[in-house]
């Protein structure tokens, strides 16, 4: 039979990507960067998405009752 000892593996905690983690970590500063940028641009995303829903075209009435098809009073 095959004599060869079992090493045991190192514990050291990795991050999903790979990269060795230091005690009290749970990302690297790689993926932690990624995870800020994809929350920001979410966040930006969802403030325009709400602020073309809201905004109306420049120089076009709201209420398109109150004006005749020329736009006069």
């Amino acid at each position: 039979m095959n004599e060869t000892p079992i090493t045991i593996l190192d514990e050291t905690p990795a991050c999903p990507c790979g990269a060795a983690l230091l005690e009290g970590q749970t990302a690297c500063s790689k993926c932690l960067a990624r995870e800020r940028y994809q929350r920001k641009q979410s966040a930006r995303q969802r403030r325009n998405r709400r602020r073309t829903e809201t905004r109306r075209p420049p120089r076009n009435p709201r209420n398109s009752r109150n004006h005749d098809a020329n736009g006069a009073n």
